[in-house]
């Protein structure tokens, strides 16, 4: 199993993961910002960073081939990679998807309430999405 993981030390890891040993597979990606979310699909890995960007990479190629989506204004808090799109969530309240065969933003969605969307799981067709806001009793 292919692992991806981001830190405050600005750094994106790539890990494998076998019943027997967890080790790093290459040499780890400084994307110069503290990295707040990952995901990976196959070979394709998505990064939140504290610097309101998402950034697209494939783990086969130099980090100069980078794809960056600023579409947040706010640091981007969790995101998510499937074969047609990348999602994520930031402070900002907002949910956007990117369509990644046209390389641009298909759709903005503002998370209505007081706080702001922290997490996130896809399941299915269901996107279920956690927020910071406390429930009243």
């Amino acid at each position: 199993m292919d692992l991806v993981s981001g830190s405050w030390d600005n750094t994106v890891k790539f890990w494998r993961v076998t019943s027997s040993e967890f080790k790093e597979t290459r040499k780890p990606v400084n994307l110069k910002v503290a990295v707040l979310a990952t995901d990976i699909h196959e070979t394709k890995v998505v990064a939140g960073t504290y610097d309101k960007k998402v950034i697209l990479m494939d783990t086969r190629e130099d980090v100069k081939k980078m794809t960056f989506f600023k579409c947040h204004t706010k640091p981007v808090l969790a995101v998510k990679i499937t074969d047609r799109q990348v999602v994520s969530l930031s402070e900002d309240q907002y949910l956007v998807v990117y369509d990644r065969a046209a390389g641009k933003r298909f759709k903005k969605i503002l998370i209505p309430g007081h706080g702001f969307p922290m997490s996130m799981s896809w399941h299915g067709n269901s996107l279920y999405v956690g927020d910071r806001q406390v429930p009243c009793s």
